[in-house]
């Protein structure tokens, strides 16, 4: 009636519900951490008590009964909630795949967020049913990067690019940033890992390669010679077209200054060209000056 009146919802707590109460009524000992007492201004404090019977003679005697306030515990309980909450919100609406995989005690995934299945075609509960999904996604080539990181995880690059085999059969690019967990022994024992798939950008990335590779073939074996000046007139590049132009090889025009290849008589008007052409940007109109032969 003093302090265990009432549950923490305001609901009354019958005598004989309350495990002080049968300590010793029935001679049961219990440890509760899920109620709260009552102070003198009628506020709760959460607690986690035991009451266990005093026996004497075979008589039960009373009950003594011992208890802590649990108040800071049950705060830093309810943030971690809310942090595992917001983690676990983040982790099932990413569109990367975020997993880990444990090798002990029985191999297998303990996590892999839904965006698996639009990026794989393999849903989250199929990976926890195979243990080896994760190798049998690699494509055959790359295998052999995964196996040098599983040999060596200290020493190899975190950030793995590996090609997966999609459930209907495309390759899709990731790149995945992976950190190992060891045991006290040093033995790895579980892995935390983020894949993005980057199909898009490898695309991107080797279009743009074959369209440099396309027009440097162009610019190669163009019959013109083709020049790139910084701005202050010094020779960057010049195609081959250059020796049989002119005679000189390459490496005999890059960093010099375009003006010392311009005939003397035109090289006041090719001087007065350039600083138009670096003031106004743009495509100019064809210029006609004279070049010395090697």
């Amino acid at each position: 009636q003093l302090v265990h009146h009432t549950r923490s919802d305001g609901s009354a707590y019958p005598e004989e519900e309350c495990p002080i109460y049968r300590a010793f009524e029935e001679n049961r000992g219990t440890r509760v951490d899920s109620e709260v007492l009552w102070r003198r201004d009628e506020t709760p404090i959460p607690v986690e008590y035991s009451s266990y019977p005093i026996v004497r003679d075979g008589v039960i005697e009373g009950a003594i009964v011992t208890f802590v306030d649990i108040t800071e515990r049950r705060r830093a309980e309810e943030k971690l909630k809310e942090s595992e909450e917001r983690f676990r919100l983040l982790a099932e609406n990413a569109k990367d795949i975020i997993y880990r995989y444990r090798f002990k005690s029985t191999p297998g995934f303990d996590y892999v967020s839904p965006s698996a299945t639009p990026i794989t075609g393999y849903t989250p509960e199929e990976h926890y049913a195979d243990p080896e999904l994760g190798l049998k996604l690699v494509y055959p080539d790359d295998r052999h990067v995964l196996e040098a990181f599983l040999r060596s995880p200290e020493s190899a690059d975190r950030f793995l690019t590996l090609r997966w085999i999609s459930k209907d059969g495309r390759i899709i690019w990731t790149e995945q940033q992976i950190t190992p967990f060891y045991d006290d022994q040093g033995e790895l024992v579980a892995m935390d890992g983020i894949g993005r798939d980057i199909t898009e950008r490898k695309e991107a990335e080797d279009a743009l390669r074959r369209s440099e590779e396309r027009f440097r073939s162009l610019v190669q074996n163009a019959s013109d010679i083709i020049i790139i000046l910084e701005a202050d007139g010094t020779v960057r590049y010049v195609s081959p077209a250059i020796e049989r132009v002119l005679g000189l090889q390459t490496e005999e025009v890059i960093g010099k200054n375009a003006v010392a290849f311009v005939d003397p008589v035109d090289r006041t008007r090719a001087i007065r060209t350039f600083a138009e052409a670096k003031k106004e940007p743009g495509v100019a109109p064809p210029v006609e000056f004279r070049l010395r032969h090697k």
